[in-house]
């Protein structure tokens, strides 16, 4: 009896093998890397470049060719639940996986076969780590998905938990076990919002009053860059500056400033640099606006009074350029 297959991981072991045997496709941004920074991707001269094992700057193209996709990643998942995988079972893994030949499929964006070769043990031994197969789920974390999130989105939510390598602290326990318990998972952003939760530092009260102030500055900066989109989509009138203007508006943000929207891109700047942080970012802040007041804001002004005419030198009467 082979003593592998006696092994519990050994179904995980075929998965993997399956997968790297089933080969690699050359998306369209890996195309788009090889036109920028290699050579004009042809048939010919990608098969060439493949099969050269001299050349070092094929190894990061391989790198890229083959990486664990998601759909491997949904199918392993039910199988670490079952089977949990210690370090030492994915070092026992990476032996077995670096003495076993593997022949994979090179594939084009169209899934045509492009060409065959040998995979190298450095492509093995990096798919496998970014598998992360001895990462263990929390059972209380596992509990809160379990009823929170429908089954459908169950193995996408530990697939992505398990990508990023999560570590348990009771804070992140609590923080997790809430997020899934209250976030309804019926939302198209639901992933988009867990992806985004992931990497904060938590308790969230350790972050830095700089943190805290920035993201403040730039929710506001958001909240009224898309309160004056809606107001000048409103109108029916353009956001572009090389457009004429069709109408002159005077609602939302735009009864308290002329300039609304330069106003949030300049608080966007300085929630940016709050946040970092970076003095140098929020040194230059006075300079930017300067220019906008001097160059940018005179320049239109001057449009807009030839454009709309008393009108809009009414609306410099009432209303202030900036606050």
């Amino acid at each position: 009896m082979n003593p592998t297959k006696s092994q519990p991981w050994h179904g995980l072991l075929e998965r993997i093998i399956a997968s790297l045997e089933s080969g690699g496709r050359i998306s369209v941004p890996v195309l788009d890397y090889i036109e920028a920074n290699l050579f004009a991707p042809d048939v010919e001269r990608l098969s060439q470049f493949l099969t050269d094992d001299n050349d070092s700057e094929r190894d990061s193209l391989l790198d890229l060719i083959f990486f664990p996709d998601e759909a491997l990643q949904l199918a392993l998942e039910p199988l670490l639940g079952v089977t949990p995988c210690s370090a030492g079972d994915e070092a026992t893994l990476l032996d077995r996986l670096i003495v076993e030949p593997i022949d994979a499929m090179v594939r084009l964006p169209d899934n045509r076969p492009l060409v065959r070769i040998r995979l190298p043990g450095f492509i093995k031994s990096r798919f496998l780590a970014r598998l992360n197969l001895a990462w263990h789920m929390d059972p209380e974390v596992a509990a809160a998905i379990d009823a929170g999130v429908s089954p459908r989105l169950q193995l996408a939510v530990k697939v992505r938990l398990r990508n990023a390598a999560i570590s348990f602290s009771a804070h992140r326990r609590r923080f997790l076990a809430y997020f899934f318990e209250r976030m309804a998972d019926s939302a198209p952003d639901h992933l988009v919002c867990l992806d985004l939760v992931l990497p904060l530092p938590l308790p969230l009260s350790l972050l830095p009053a700089g943190i805290w102030i920035g993201t403040a500055f730039m929710g506001c900066a958001f909240t009224l860059l898309l309160l004056c989109v809606r107001d000048m989509r409103g109108a029916d009138t353009t956001l572009r500056p090389d457009r004429p203007n069709t109408r002159l508006v005077r609602s939302g943000p735009y009864r308290l400033s002329r300039n609304p929207i330069y106003l949030g891109l300049l608080s966007l700047q300085a929630g940016l640099a709050l946040a970092i942080p970076s003095p140098w970012s929020l040194s230059l802040l006075p300079l930017a606006w300067l220019i906008l007041d001097l160059y940018v804001v005179t320049r239109e002004e001057r449009y807009l009074s030839r454009r709309f005419g008393a009108e809009y030198r009414q609306y410099l009467d009432d209303v202030p350029r900036w606050l």
